[in-house]
């Protein structure tokens, strides 16, 4: 794994233009739900703009209960730290990612 890691890292300083295509998994590994562990009914509800426009409150409500509280209190995990610490230094010029949290 370590070799893995220095190759990456080679990669990465040797490159003009990075892109990092992420997924649930940094995320997960933090304890922050994936999109298909959270609560259906909560989800369709954070997904919805109209809910936003309509009851604002609830909607935040809801956002907080189904994955804000578990970014809170875990934090970001070290995927995270390492992918802000790559973009801070110009390494990094964009992410592509499903997560809600990036």
């Amino acid at each position: 794994m370590d070799e893995q890691i220095r190759q990456l890292q080679q990669m990465i300083d040797e490159s003009h233009f990075t892109l990092v295509i992420t997924g649930a998994g940094i995320s997960v590994a933090s304890g922050i739900p994936s999109m298909h562990g959270l609560n259906l009914a909560e989800t369709l509800q954070f997904a919805s703009t109209s809910v936003l426009k309509l009851a604002p409150e609830h909607y935040y409500r809801v956002a907080r209960h189904s994955f804000l509280d578990a970014i809170f209190e875990s934090g970001p995990s070290l995927s995270h730290k390492k992918l802000a610490e790559l973009e801070e230094k110009g390494k990094v010029q964009g992410i592509i990612t499903t997560n809600l949290d990036l």
